[in-house]
């Protein structure tokens, strides 16, 4: 059970406790300190294996990062070259050990994981400047992964995105010459509740809110629209995928009334002019409301 005056009193030390008992695979003082602020508690594992992960990206991560690895498994920082990760830049974060100050600061923070993962977060920034459960759980992540040298997989609950669900981390410990704990290198991709059936659909698939920005493109429209790229999810629908869609009804009214709404659209690509079909329906995630559309070739 965890001391009342350190919980109330002094979040670092509190943080200390905490990376201790992680750290010794023992997560329950997580899930009481997420409870007392009144939000789900995160999902942590030691067991990290993205080569069977979903997500290519998470694969991807884990390869490159392996190929900066001694023979002892470590991943010496003044070795590594962050140029070889390519724009899977937009969602990596580095973070530096504060020599005499506690917690760790941010020296570089993706703009996909800047716009999409975290509260107003920068480089430069400390985990310890988050206020409440959130400043605690990070803090006491990153040391315990310090402690025991090794990755770390994290899952925790969004608090301000609308259309993020989870933050999903994959944090691989970074050593000095010395062997000595160097910072940190993560991965840093949001989830959603409505990504995994969206991912299987053999058709380009697009979350849109009411504004027309796109928020999630599934598998086959990142690989048809955009490159392949995984986000970042803040251009509009005609930036993002060189769509020209006017949707009449907002996503409310769509949600409603229950009814498709199916229209011919032009696309453009390569400085030529397509039509795909596009069917637009509605979702509500948490309480926002947003459309999806799903595209066929005319």
């Amino acid at each position: 059970m965890l001391d009342e005056n350190v919980t109330l009193g002094c979040p670092i030390q509190l943080a200390h406790v905490l990376a201790r008992q992680v750290a010794e695979e023992d997560f329950s003082g997580i899930t009481r300190l997420a409870e007392s602020y009144g939000v789900p508690p995160p999902f942590l594992s030691w067991n990290v294996d993205p080569r069977s992960a979903d997500l290519r990206v998470e694969r991807n991560f884990w390869e490159i990062t392996q190929g900066f690895a001694q023979p002892d498994g470590s991943v010496r920082r003044d070795l590594l070259t962050m140029d070889r990760y390519g724009s899977m830049n937009e969602w990596l974060m580095l973070l530096d050990k504060n020599d005499g100050t506690p917690g760790y600061r941010y020296s570089q923070f993706g703009p996909a994981v800047e716009t999409w993962c975290v509260p107003a977060t920068s480089a430069e920034q400390n985990t310890c400047d988050f206020d409440g459960f959130l400043g605690i759980f990070l803090t006491a992540t990153y040391e315990a992964i310090a402690m025991r040298n090794a990755p770390l997989l994290s899952i925790h609950q969004s608090f301000e995105q609308a259309f993020v669900s989870k933050n999903r981390r994959i944090i691989i410990p970074l050593v000095d010459r010395q062997g000595e704990n160097d910072g940190f290198i993560a991965l840093n991709t949001p989830t959603n509740l409505l990504q995994p059936g969206l991912e299987v659909l053999p058709v380009p698939v697009l979350v849109v809110d009411g504004d027309m920005t796109v928020c999630f493109a599934n598998k086959e429209a990142r690989k048809s629209l955009d490159g392949g790229r995984y986000g970042p999810w803040d251009r509009s629908l005609f930036q993002y995928a060189g769509i020209d869609l006017t949707i009449e009804s907002s996503p409310e009214e769509i949600l409603i009334s229950g009814v498709p709404h199916a229209s011919t659209c032009r696309h453009l690509a390569h400085h030529r002019i397509g039509t795909f079909k596009a069917t637009v329906t509605a979702a509500r995630h948490f309480e926002h409301v947003f459309y999806i559309i799903m595209l066929t070739r005319d």
